[in-house]
């Protein structure tokens, strides 16, 4: 099973939310599951998506009731609460059931910190704000350091209503390092049926490469401190900086 964890941080982006609650983009992270045969529905489920909405819309309001579907209570408030989906797999051999996967949305609106999410995920999608993208690339090398044999893959959203596209420069310098995944238009890439199985195709080919630092010394050589310093971007070692990563 994938746990995914989606956030939108304290700000808003109705965007995002509205993409991840789309069938198509369900869909197609349901599909990748290994379908189970229907007699064996429990109450757990194949993959769970949790999406942290912020000051924007519920995703209640964006979730289309025209997939099969078991409702769960609200927990709490009218801020938080979750869905069971249950979606069927054609089967292509004669004669046979139809396969069925579950999974299960849940969403809540603020929590006073987003690191044990961040933690228990196996994927990470996120907006592409310096402080969110930051948080999950620190937890992401700490389970690489720790030894964890599964590497957590970060998908960062860009928001481009936001101040300029300002979130851009960060989330492709990143992405051009290999540390994220990249989803520049999320409306675009996930809410067509063809765009959802591309972006899970991709997800799931993607192998990020741990952030370790300054990326100085690549040869394992020695290398004086003068010429690392020539070699490593002045936007990189703010990043290491922030991180607590020493340039060499």
């Amino acid at each position: 099973m994938k746990s995914v964890f989606a956030t939108v941080g304290t700000t808003s982006f109705d965007d995002f939310v509205q993409s991840l609650c789309s069938v198509e983009f369900l869909t197609a992270m349901a599909h990748r599951q290994s379908p189970v045969p229907p007699s064996s529905i429990q109450s757990s489920c194949d993959c769970n998506i949790t999406i942290q909405y912020g000051q924007g819309r519920c995703p209640l309001s964006f979730i289309s009731h025209s997939m099969s579907s078991i409702t769960q209570k609200t927990a709490g408030d009218d801020d938080s609460g979750s869905i069971m989906y249950i979606i069927e797999s054609a089967n292509d051999i004669p004669n046979k059931h139809s396969t069925e996967v579950r999974i299960q949305v849940r969403w809540y609106r603020f929590l006073p910190s987003l690191s044990a999410e961040m933690e228990r995920a196996d994927i990470i999608l996120c907006h592409a704000g310096a402080g969110t993208l930051l948080e999950a690339l620190a937890i992401s090398s700490s389970d690489t350091k720790s030894g964890g044999k599964q590497k957590k893959i970060i998908n960062a959203v860009i928001n481009s209503k936001l101040m300029g596209n300002h979130q851009t420069e960060l989330a492709e310098e990143l992405e051009k390092r290999r540390h994220i995944h990249v989803t520049r238009d999320c409306i675009s890439e996930w809410t067509t049926e063809a765009g959802a199985v591309q972006f899970w195709k991709e997800i799931d080919e993607f192998a990020p490469l741990p952030f370790s630092g300054g990326h100085c010394n690549r040869s394992g050589t020695d290398v004086d401190e003068q010429s690392c310093n020539q070699n490593v971007s002045s936007f990189q070692r703010i990043v290491d900086r922030v991180m607590n990563v020493s340039d060499c």
